[in-house]
């Protein structure tokens, strides 16, 4: 339960009747289970089946979570700038947040209203901020929740800063963009070289079934496949590494 509620607060302020929520996620394993056990007749491969379905919903929130903070990344500098601006016209950096809680896109509304919230709960605005910065584990949210710690701990002029900081950011999202779109062929090809050596594999049972089916039976067949493996995830993940070098 608490699992669930954690990982629902990632997403939403509310996270609802969790308790009632566990009871339909845990009622639809046991189906699972059951479906499985009277559809197969080897109850080995239906557990190991069942088994790897319990990994989907972390998968699926991982997925999700992941897609989020990208969106995120990409509305935070427009979103510093519009706080900017509301500080400029005379609200204080606590009302600019609950303005941008109530207007700006989703999802990073949602965690301008969560800061919003917990300010209202009795929490100051930084220890706010600074729990958003642990929850989403952003190099550019980092900047700007240290840039505003710094800015009330030592004063200054906020909209200043927070003006520099989305030019700042702004910058720094181009330069990712540059980076992404030079590496658009790179990646192309590195998803060739993933799926490539299947569709060579069945196209070589095709052609020689019984040759091929030696490095599955033959203890060299299989100590050369074994090497092949090994040499082909070396080269994928560092392909791939290359290309999803950090900006």
């Amino acid at each position: 339960v608490n699992w669930l509620a954690t990982q629902k607060q990632r997403f939403s302020p509310d996270p609802g009747n969790v308790k009632l929520q566990m009871g339909f996620i845990y009622t639809g394993v046991v189906l699972a289970l059951l479906i499985l056990l009277i559809a197969l007749d080897n109850k080995i491969i239906a557990l190991a089946l069942w088994t790897a379905t319990l990994l989907v919903p972390g998968w699926m929130v991982n997925a999700a979570w992941n897609k989020r903070i990208k969106q995120i990344d990409e509305q935070l500098p427009a979103t510093i700038l519009a706080m900017s601006n509301s500080v400029a016209s005379g609200l204080t950096l606590v009302q600019a947040i609950e303005r941008l809680g109530e207007r700006s896109e989703e999802p990073i509304r949602t965690e301008y209203r969560i800061m919003a919230n917990q300010w209202r709960a009795g929490s100051d605005i930084i220890t706010a901020i600074n729990e958003c910065k642990d929850r989403l584990k952003l190099p550019n949210f980092n900047i700007f929740s240290t840039t505003i710690a710094v800015n009330q701990t030592m004063g200054g002029n906020v909209v200043e800063t927070m003006d520099r900081l989305a030019q700042a950011l702004e910058a720094i999202a181009e330069m990712q963009h540059e980076v992404y779109t030079s590496t658009a062929e790179g990646r192309q090809n590195l998803l060739f070289l993933g799926i490539a050596p299947f569709p060579m594999l069945l196209l070589m049972l095709a052609i020689n079934y019984d040759g091929t089916l030696m490095l599955f039976t033959e203890p060299l067949g299989r100590t050369l496949m074994m090497v092949s493996i090994g040499f082909y995830l070396v080269g994928f993940f560092w392909a791939r590494s290359i290309i999803n070098a950090d900006v």
